[in-house]
């Protein structure tokens, strides 16, 4: 019998939780053909906070942009390759950007450095890794998120996706290479209208 009253033989034979949902696993990556997982957070859109969940975001294809840091270099370049899209009147999808920044750190950040530009994307923190972690983006040795860019179409169905770790931060690395990237990941492989 252990100190905690309970026979050994008889506790390894019960069932055991050890809060498994509280720790972060590495999950495979989403890709190509994957289905959106089932998220929800705190947003900042057009100058707003708010609540929202894929739900809302359903029915528009959408850019899905990982940036692990906002605050260092590499999150910077992120950040402008973001405005950059922002700005593209072309990109007919929502932009949408989880950071691992928490709630409070983007919320100053949006409201001293943000560019208005970024009032089209939607802003949203998971400081505590939930979303990276449905997608795949979760270091298990470091506890680090890895940098995405995912594109999901109108069915919440993902066409296109790249991931890179924190070294080199984001791909693609231009507004230019982004916006091949995403109407590459949204024309059907059938589709010969661009072809002429």
């Amino acid at each position: 019998m252990s100190v905690y009253g309970e026979d050994t033989q008889d506790f390894l034979k019960g069932k055991h939780v050890y809060g498994g949902e509280y720790v972060h696993r590495l999950l495979k990556p989403l890709q190509p053909g994957d289905q959106l997982p089932e998220f929800s957070g705190t947003v900042f859109h057009r100058g707003r906070e708010s609540d929202i969940n894929i739900d809302q975001l359903k029915g528009n294809a959408l850019l899905l942009i990982f940036i692990p840091n906002t605050l260092d270099n590499h999150g910077k370049a992120s950040w402008n390759l973001v405005i950059d899209l922002c700005l593209n009147k072309g990109l007919d999808l929502d932009i949408v950007v989880i950071t691992s920044n928490s709630r409070d750190t983007m919320r100053a950040w949006m409201r001293l450095k943000a560019n208005p530009a970024l009032r089209r994307a939607y802003v949203i923190p998971d400081h505590c890794g939930h979303i990276v972690t449905q997608f795949g983006l979760l270091n298990p040795d470091t506890c680090e998120t890895y940098s995405g860019f995912f594109v999901s179409d109108v069915d919440g169905c993902i066409q296109g996706s790249s991931i890179s770790n924190k070294v080199c931060g984001i791909y693609p690395f231009s507004s230019e290479e982004a916006i091949e990237f995403v109407e590459s990941s949204l024309t059907p492989a059938n589709d010969t209208s661009s072809e002429a």
